[in-house]
């Protein structure tokens, strides 16, 4: 056979893979699609060899094929974190634990002008990490917000489409979560995040689904910050102090302080 002759045969089954598990999951851009088939099919050239020799007949080629493709799609998703890694410089924040106790022990008019610019670095620097997810950014922000109790609102799914016949659910589901008398428990707001990206994204998930998916990001997120190899100490508890004040910075108060503080 021919080199490469078997994935020209396959060509539809590597496409259809690469999208279930690089598009569908949202790791990638739908227009970056031939892009990623490309570099499948240079990875099942270079390891042809093996990949068909290897193969034990068990299964239909077809099947076997598809899991290799869904391992390689796995590599280079891993591959694209270690990227993101190696671009994302912290070596400003020395210990991060001390600056969540100076946010959670007092104001931000409160703090010294070195822990205000301190937090303003963290601050930007999270920023960039959530520029690397460009296509759930605005997902990430809005669960983030929900779990840590921070208010919602209709313009922080401005990029999803919310339809006349869908807006007045979604808004339910959003006033609730802004109510601690409705929403008293975790479990409570992950069934509101259920129902509102079920709607949104119209699929049908269960309260445990989006809160694995909530997991991950943030557990992403936090080794982001601390960089790899480690170099900083951000836990869970930190970065929900981190995000608070990101999404403070937002609010033009905040941004005039922290303006104002650099001029100092």
């Amino acid at each position: 056979m021919p080199p490469g002759e078997y994935i020209i045969k396959y060509i539809p089954l590597i496409r259809n893979t690469v999208f279930h598990v690089l598009i569908v999951n949202c790791y990638y851009r739908m227009d970056q699609l031939d892009e990623l088939v490309q570099k499948i099919n240079e990875l099942l050239l270079i390891r042809e060899q093996k990949i068909v020799g290897s193969y034990k007949g068990k299964a239909r080629f077809s099947t076997y094929l598809s899991v290799v493709i869904e391992n390689m799609c796995r590599e280079i998703r891993n591959s694209e974190r270690k990227r993101r890694y190696r671009f994302v410089s912290f070596s400003d924040i020395k210990d991060f634990k001390k600056i969540s106790e100076w946010m959670s022990a007092r104001p931000a008019s409160e703090l010294s002008p070195s822990q205000k610019l301190m937090i303003k670095e963290a601050v930007s620097r999270l920023n960039t990490i959530l520029r690397t997810y460009p296509i759930e950014r605005d997902k990430i922000e809005f669960c983030l917000k929900a779990i840590f109790r921070i208010p919602i609102h209709l313009d922080d799914l401005k990029h999803h489409a919310i339809t006349d016949e869908t807006m007045d659910v979604i808004l339910t589901h959003i006033d609730a979560m802004n109510n601690p008398d409705i929403c008293k428990t975790k479990t409570q707001v992950y069934d509101r995040l259920t129902k509102v990206f079920g709607i949104l994204e119209k699929k049908s998930n269960s309260d445990d689904a989006i809160r694995k998916w909530i997991d991950e990001k943030m557990s992403e997120l936090i080794i982001f910050l601390n960089g790899d190899p480690p170099e900083y100490t951000f836990t869970r508890e930190t970065f929900q102090y981190l995000f608070d004040y990101y999404c403070k910075s937002s609010k033009t108060e905040f941004q005039k302080t922290f303006h104002n503080q650099s001029n100092i």
